[in-house]
């Protein structure tokens, strides 16, 4: 179990999250396993002030969701030793069996041209073929799982004259940094 920044785990799931989750649970321990095959969080439980802690994996689309939780520990270091256990045995599972049966269609592909080389932004060009944007290249790639096209047209959009130049380069360099 290796602990991440909270920035990291946001990056990798913070749409996984509910929005109503702060008026009862406070996190503050973010942990992976297995370079980010599975991640585990800790958090308090403000009404009942114990603990809890919970794993995602992730589901059929690519998204990272809860697949085991357990709450009402009584103290921080049981907690901690209950989620190295569980980080690691979920580690050990096939990525299958993560998913979870509501998955709807494949998932959006964004960086896959779908025109031709001449009608492509110049800087959505950049951030698919050079090497210094891959990082950016692969958070965007993991942030786009939650993502829904509602009217099927965004992705041709986005990596063609549908974007403002600036609008993608402030968008890959705000990733970047």
């Amino acid at each position: 179990m290796r602990e991440i920044s909270r920035l990291r785990f946001d990056s990798l799931a913070g749409y996984s999250r509910s929005p109503m989750m702060p008026l009862f649970a406070e996190e503050f321990g973010w942990f992976e396993e297995a370079n980010e095959k599975v991640l585990g969080v800790i958090v308090r439980d403000i009404p009942d002030d114990d603990f809890a802690c919970y794993v995602l994996g992730r589901d059929a689309k690519g998204r990272y969701r809860a697949v085991w939780l357990e709450c009402s520990i009584a103290t921080v270091d049981l907690t901690l030793a209950l989620l190295a256990t569980k980080l690691a045995e979920h580690a050990r599972m096939r990525p299958e069996d993560f998913h979870q049966g509501d998955e709807v269609g494949e998932p959006l592909d964004f960086f896959t041209p779908v025109r031709g080389d001449g009608a492509l932004n110049p800087n959505f060009k950049s951030l698919i073929t050079e090497r210094g944007y891959s990082p950016a290249l692969k958070l965007m790639t993991d942030m786009m799982r939650y993502f829904e096209d509602a009217d099927g047209n965004f992705v041709e959009q986005f990596q063609s004259g549908g974007l403002r130049r600036s609008s993608m380069g402030t968008l890959s360099l705000c990733i970047v940094y």
